[in-house]
């Protein structure tokens, strides 16, 4: 029973904190909600697979793709990293370590955070690398 167990584990997929995936294909998810953990819905995020301050992010956030979040504030990010999109920069690094989020809507002061991808739960499923981002947190602009 124990052994039918440890292999019924083994095959289903886990997130794996700190995992390097092998894909060049990344789905990344996350919240936006206000400083009371509201949802924001239709804010703008924008994802770069790379570290940035926002000093540069705004001067070179072209590189970066935009998204919405939905009626729940959940926003879903799918970055291709193989560079066949040659009409535009790409949004990833030629090794992708870091994962850049802009947040902003209106009404809202924008927040930019930056993580180590290898602290993040990263799970590899059918070539695709997802990535589950903490929540951000926007406060009301005054």
């Amino acid at each position: 029973m124990t052994r039918l167990l440890l292999f019924c584990a083994l095959l289903l997929p886990s997130p794996l904190l700190g995992a390097q995936c092998s894909s060049d294909q990344y789905l990344i998810s996350g919240m936006v909600r206000d400083a009371k953990g509201t949802p924001i819905v239709g804010a703008t995020v924008q994802v770069l697979l790379d570290v940035i301050s926002e000093k540069k992010f705004h001067e070179y956030g072209v590189r970066a793709r935009s998204f919405h979040t939905d009626d729940s504030g959940r926003y879903i990010a799918d970055l291709d990293c193989t560079g066949e999109h040659l009409d535009r920069p790409s949004p990833c690094a030629k090794k992708p370590r870091d994962l850049t989020i802009a947040a902003s809507a209106v009404g809202y002061r924008g927040r930019l955070r930056s993580f180590k991808l290898k602290k993040l739960p990263v799970d590899e499923v059918f070539d695709l690398c997802t990535v589950e981002v903490p929540d951000l947190a926007l406060s009301i602009d005054r």
